[in-house]
């Protein structure tokens, strides 16, 4: 099935259509698996990631791989209020989602225990979200 449909308050014209077996996050997750990382690969950032020095690159390479380029969009900032203490958090400086690195895979690591270093090295201990990350092949 396929057709137009208005959308918003202005009523724009979209098209539309019917995709019997959806191509979702975990079917995607499941093909990378399978690919070939042993000596490149690219890492996409899903939500915006704190790194203790600037933009990454030491953290990523004392983790064994050697960044070959990075797209690393301009740095965030990311505060708040934390409502029980009734206090400001602190503002945090962050690189945003969507940057993507270009990793040599020096230690010809599985896909499964790249995944794992990285999840350790960038995913944020207080489970709130940031350092969420995918690993593609080239």
């Amino acid at each position: 099935h396929k057709g137009l449909l208005k959308l918003g308050g202005e009523g724009k014209m979209a098209c539309f259509k019917v995709i019997k077996k959806p191509y979702i996050l975990e079917q995607f997750q499941k093909e990378n698996e399978k690919a070939d990382v042993k000596k490149y690969f690219k890492l996409l950032l899903s939500t915006p990631t704190f790194f203790k020095k600037s933009w990454g690159k030491e953290l990523l390479e004392d983790a064994g791989f050697k960044v070959l380029i990075a797209f690393v969009g301009q740095a965030i900032s990311i505060g708040g209020f934390d409502v029980k203490e009734r206090v400001p958090k602190q503002m945090r400086k962050g690189v945003p989602a969507g940057s993507i690195y270009y990793l040599e895979n020096k230690e010809h690591l599985s896909f499964q225990d790249i995944k794992c270093k990285l999840q350790k090295k960038l995913r944020e201990s207080n489970k709130r979200g940031f350092g969420a990350f995918e690993i593609l092949p080239l």
